[in-house]
């Protein structure tokens, strides 16, 4: 063990001393150690064989330590920062809290301000869902769904908060309609999560949501008068045309790519 000392503390010269380094140290000497005692084991006897042995499989003790120092460095890092997060939000909810009985007290409109909170409770579930979704996306592709319908519950989650707020402090008619709007912009982010993700089939997706979304948006722009019901309909009847302009898109694309047997060959014997 002493010469694995010797050797560490000689790799390290000239690094500057600190709580870093010294874990560093304890950590690698516990490494070498355990690793001769498994070659111990195998049956080599030889002590100074066994040394240049372990000393062959940490010829870069500086490079290790700038990658263990880097690797603690993104550790401290990621521990302040979700600190910061809760105290942050911690005092976003009082400071929410104490606007709302203020705003309340102030005007006396308790049948408005109550959104205040309501509004802090969802976007505070937006805000650490979005986290979830951010790591599922680096996962593997086995994941990436779980992470869109994360999105879709996060888009239907403003949705529902649009329409109380409809509801509640204004006098827009039809505030229904707001829901067929947030599933048209569900359908639209998770088109292209599909796309972006490169998920297989995607263009399936593309073959659903293009007529469910014609048919509400037939639906939103009658409810607001901006088409009238009759001949708004065609709108639905326009999803047929654009599903078949993607199938041929598709069809077109896929055509470029030429089926040669040698890389099926290749690639199978890899």
């Amino acid at each position: 063990m002493k010469d694995f000392i010797d050797y560490i503390e000689e790799s390290c010269v000239g690094i500057s001393d600190g709580a870093v380094l010294y874990r560093f140290k304890r950590d690698l000497l516990e490494k070498m150690t355990e690793r001769a005692n498994e070659i111990t084991h195998s049956g080599l006897r030889d002590e100074q064989v066994l040394c240049d042995l372990i000393k062959d499989e940490y010829p870069d003790i500086r490079g290790d330590y700038n990658a263990y120092a880097l690797k603690e460095k993104r550790k401290r890092r990621a521990k302040l920062k979700r600190k910061l997060i809760v105290i942050c939000s911690s005092a976003l909810a009082v400071t929410l809290l104490v606007a709302f009985f203020m705003v309340s007290f102030a005007t006396n409109r308790w049948d408005v301000t109550w959104l205040m909170p309501v509004g802090g409770v969802f976007a505070a579930v937006i805000y650490f869902t979005h986290f979830g979704i951010r790591r599922l996306f680096k996962m593997r592709k086995l994941f990436h769904p779980v992470a869109r319908i994360l999105t879709a519950f996060c888009v239907m989650l403003f949705t529902a908060f649009a329409f109380l707020f409809c509801v509640a402090a204004t006098d827009i008619p039809n505030p229904w309609a707001v829901f067929p709007m947030g599933v048209i912009l569900m359908l639209v982010i998770d088109a292209i999560l599909a796309h972006f993700t490169h998920q297989k089939l995607a263009v399936i997706n593309y073959f659903i949501y293009i007529p469910v979304i014609a048919a509400l948006l037939y639906v939103v722009l009658g409810a607001y008068y901006i088409v009238p019901w009759s001949p708004g309909w065609l709108i639905v009847v326009m999803g047929i045309p654009v599903d078949l302009i993607v199938m041929i898109a598709t069809i077109l694309n896929n055509s470029k790519y030429i089926y040669r047997q040698e890389v099926e060959d290749v690639w199978n014997e890899n």
